[in-house]
């Protein structure tokens, strides 16, 4: 391969691990972020329903709303902690695929450009290019479903 193809190589996939760290971190902030905006909801919204005239309006459905949605609030909480919980397993084992790939190299097991190449992809093997984001998809559902939710309520009860 030529001088000009190794470094072309070298800058794409440079470029592959740049926008694959700020895919992940994009994705860690929206993770705390929303664990924090249901936080809040949660914290704030059972005082605002305990206002003495507020709770006279109260039927059967607006009291099963207002508890579905603050079970939708938690569930978007728990669904966040699992995603950094995910998130931690992810990049430790793309710290310890790299680790393995130095270790070879300063063991001289990959002592050459092609075995360097087999040592890289076997320990790379099974890690994917970015994190699982099934649970943030589910955060936000929840967190918006619970929003919706607590907005119908306010809504019907002024009326």
């Amino acid at each position: 391969m030529s001088d000009y193809l190794k470094e072309q190589q070298r800058k794409f996939e440079d470029y592959a691990e740049k926008y694959r760290k700020e895919t992940n971190e994009v994705f860690r902030e929206l993770v705390r972020q929303l664990i924090l905006v249901a936080t809040a909801f949660l914290s704030i919204s059972p005082f605002v329903f305990k206002i003495e005239g507020l709770t006279a309006k109260f039927g059967c459905v607006s009291k099963l709303i207002l508890t579905s949605s603050w079970i939708l609030l938690g569930c978007s909480i728990i669904f966040g902690i699992i995603q950094i919980f995910i998130d931690y397993n992810y990049f430790r084992k793309w710290t310890k695929a790299k680790f393995t790939i130095v270790e070879k190299i300063v063991s001289g097991e990959a002592n050459n450009e092609d075995n360097l190449n087999k040592i890289a992809k076997e320990a790379q093997r099974d890690i994917p290019s970015e994190s699982s984001t099934i649970f943030v998809w589910l955060q936000v559902l929840s967190l918006s479903i619970s929003i919706t939710l607590l907005i119908i309520i306010m809504i019907v009860l002024l009326f």
